[in-house]
């Protein structure tokens, strides 16, 4: 089974890839792929540096180094890290669910505050555009 963990250093991203590890383990050979979706706009924005690329590429390293401590403190199944730029004008919640559709997850797996508009009031905002907009299922875990 290919897990997808949706991580951006939360509580509810550790809770969502805790719940990823616990179904992996239960299922022989299962990957789990944490990946922070960078967005270049928002995550780099405070990044002083020669070039919007240069920014890029100090924000995805700062991030995929955080993303391999967390995968080393796993030893129970397999954890690769990564982190994917969103595309031009893509959305987090679009390009987590691209993202994981690439990667032929079995599933997304992604925390969920409950926050934003009437539309997301069950699911939180990014949440429901993953939903809307995968072709895997999902994953929803409330952190506690």
């Amino acid at each position: 089974m290919k897990i997808f963990v949706a991580y951006d250093r939360t509580d509810g991203a550790a809770a969502a890839l805790d719940a990823a590890v616990g179904i992996a383990e239960q299922c022989a050979g299962s990957q789990v792929r944490i990946v922070h979706a960078l967005n270049p706009l928002i995550d780099a924005a405070e990044i002083f540096a020669s070039s919007n690329h240069e920014a890029i590429t100090i924000r995805r390293d700062e991030e995929l180094t955080a993303l391999h401590e967390v995968a080393s403190k796993i030893s129970s199944t397999e954890v690769e890290p990564a982190v994917e730029v969103l595309r031009r004008g893509e959305s987090p919640g679009a390009g987590i669910a691209r993202l994981g559709n690439e990667w032929q997850a079995d599933l997304i797996a992604v925390a969920s505050r409950r926050t934003g508009r009437l539309s997301g009031a069950l699911l939180g905002s990014v949440a429901a555009e993953i939903f809307r907009n995968s072709e895997t299922p999902l994953l929803l875990v409330h952190p506690a």
